[in-house]
């Protein structure tokens, strides 16, 4: 019995297309959106006081947060620094969906601090060993080592907050990135 159908598709349920812009959504979902994106805002400026509130201004690995006047407190455990992307990164989404340049401001706020603690005399940047100690000249103060995400994913979102309207190199109307930050093309 001959198959009818010489070259079968190999994946019978290939992965769904993501059409831009999404489908008009009914009111209760917008207003479901819209509670969803107020929390992402206050995500956001939790993010930002973890490196404000850290006296070098990075933010550490942990935090424990705690009731009272200080919400959370530096986990003496995780102190250290990878100078990981996920603040920056939702920055740059906040700033793309609300262009309110509080957003961007923190971004160049978490850059500058970077670029202070993280920044090594003979170039390049490291890890930090402990955000709560300011006296980078001392012996021990960074990790042997940088993290690879840092420079694909951490200095990508900051330069990419400060890319001008209109001259985005990946605009998110045409682009997704993935946990990596890779750009990946939406298809229409």
């Amino acid at each position: 019995n001959p198959n009818p159908n010489p070259d079968p598709d190999p994946n019978p349920n290939p992965t769904p297309v993501y059409h831009y812009p999404p489908p008009e959504k009914s009111e209760k979902s917008k207003v479901h959106d819209e509670s969803y994106f107020k929390i992402a805002k206050e995500l956001g400026e939790t993010c930002y006081r973890m490196y404000a509130n850290s006296p070098t201004k990075v933010a550490p690995e942990i935090i424990n947060f705690r009731p009272g006047i200080d919400d959370f407190e530096i986990d003496a455990g995780a102190a250290h620094s990878m100078l990981r992307p996920e603040a920056v990164e939702s920055f740059y989404h906040l700033y793309r969906a609300t262009k309110d340049e509080k957003w961007r401001r923190y971004a160049w706020d978490v850059f500058l601090a970077i670029r202070k603690w993280g920044r090594l005399d003979q170039g390049g940047y490291a890890n930090i060993k402990d955000v709560r100690k300011i006296t980078k000249k001392s012996k021990g103060f960074h990790d042997d080592r940088m993290e690879s995400f840092f420079l694909s994913e951490t200095l990508k979102y900051i330069y990419l907050i400060f890319v001008e309207d209109g001259s985005d190199p990946l605009p998110l109307s045409e682009f997704v990135f993935n946990t990596e930050a890779h750009a990946l093309p939406i298809r229409t």
